[in-house]
């Protein structure tokens, strides 16, 4: 079965958990479409271990906003996108540091003229 090729297993290993059905067997055959198209496994890999990161970083794992795998792998390509996570938000007291700092550089200028 496609689904049993060593490959496609790390791919299912690498790939994001989702609320609801996956649809292996859709992306084993969207897998091959890919290869077939001059694609290689580490492009699938390295995009799989890119979107696990950002859904991880997002909060999504787990639910049903992860993408299902063969639309992954889908001829959209979502697999060769870059998925940078967006920036975290600056904390309370991050931002408080960040002013304290700006503030005492201003001080300083000012105490100097």
């Amino acid at each position: 079965a496609p689904t049993d090729d060593p490959d496609f297993t790390l791919f299912r290993s690498l790939y994001p958990d989702r609320g609801g059905d996956q649809r292996w067997r859709q992306a084993a055959s969207a897998a091959r479409a890919r290869l077939a198209e001059g694609h290689s496994w580490q492009q699938i890999h390295d995009g799989a271990r890119r979107y696990a990161e950002y859904c991880r970083a997002t909060g999504k794992l787990g639910t049903e906003y992860v993408k299902q795998a063969s639309t992954f792998l889908g001829p959209d390509k979502h697999f060769l996108l870059p998925w940078t996570s967006p920036a975290r938000p600056e904390t309370d007291t991050e931002r408080l540091l960040r002013l304290n700092s700006s503030n005492d550089r201003t001080i300083e200028h000012e105490a100097s003229h």
